[in-house]
């Protein structure tokens, strides 16, 4: 393959051979590209197109096309996008080829994927009050120098909003100071309540299904430690809410 400027038109073009159906070499030009960058996107999306094969598996199918996606879209996106391949669909369809995926396959699939959907359903409900001692968690929107303020943890990929479980002795807005201290680093701070929230629904600290109560709070920080000695590994700050979210279906539902 070639990307050459044509002098005359000051235009971009793409010349390529490729192999049709039959074997046959074949030649393939496309002009009338105003930047180079353009002409080499084209020629990027030809290659893949006339490398794949219908009779290879449904893994590399997906292994080209993750290599090819990584460096054309944000690091989160890319993430959430490749953590939903390979724990949704691969499993599915991993060691499949191609041409042996049949329409009745997929709708079967996303039959599956409705089922465990429905099964695994959080419900967020929010509260202006309620009795202090059905309390279990507290949940610290945080933000400094008008940025969001997220946290990694060192065992996950994944960034999360502060928050975690209330100690014996504390009450609720004690949680959420030590919480927010803890897991931020946070020394100068302003906190303040927000509402009352509950999830009704299995969750990872949550095995029964049943409703449990949270307080929701919201903080400024001025100032953070230099070091963390918590189970979080960085604090990160974000202009934008992130894609890849520890606690998606709760935590985003608190944010927003």
């Amino acid at each position: 393959m070639a990307v050459i400027k044509n002098h005359k038109t000051g235009m971009w073009e793409v010349r390529t051979y490729y192999k049709d159906l039959t074997g046959a070499r074949k030649q393939k030009t496309k002009r009338g590209f105003d930047k180079k960058s353009e002409a080499l996107e084209w020629e990027r999306n030809f290659k893949l197109k006339e490398d794949q094969s219908i009779s290879m598996s449904f893994k590399s199918f997906v292994d080209i096309y993750l290599t090819d996606l990584e460096p054309r879209i944000k690091r989160n996106t890319f993430l959430t996008k490749k953590y939903i391949i390979e724990t949704k669909i691969l499993p599915y369809f991993g060691k499949r080829k191609l041409d042996d995926i049949r329409t009745s396959d997929v709708i079967q699939w996303q039959n599956e994927i409705m089922k465990l959907k429905k099964k695994n359903m959080l419900e967020v409900k929010f509260y202006d009050s309620i009795d202090d001692s059905l309390l279990k968690f507290a949940v610290i929107i945080s933000q400094s120098n008008g940025k969001w303020v997220f946290c990694k943890h060192k065992e996950r990929n994944t960034f999360e909003v502060p928050g975690g479980h209330r100690e014996a002795g504390e009450n609720i807005f004690e949680t959420a100071k030590r919480e927010l201290q803890e897991e931020t680093g946070a020394i100068k701070f302003d906190i303040k309540p927000v509402c009352v929230y509950s999830v009704t629904g299995k969750t990872r600290v949550n095995d029964t299904g049943e409703e449990s109560f949270g307080g929701l709070y919201f903080a400024e920080i001025s100032e953070f430690a230099k070091e963390l000695h918590s189970e979080m590994e960085k604090v990160v700050l974000m202009d934008e809410l992130p894609d890849n979210w520890t606690y998606q279906l709760i935590q985003s539902k608190l944010i927003l």
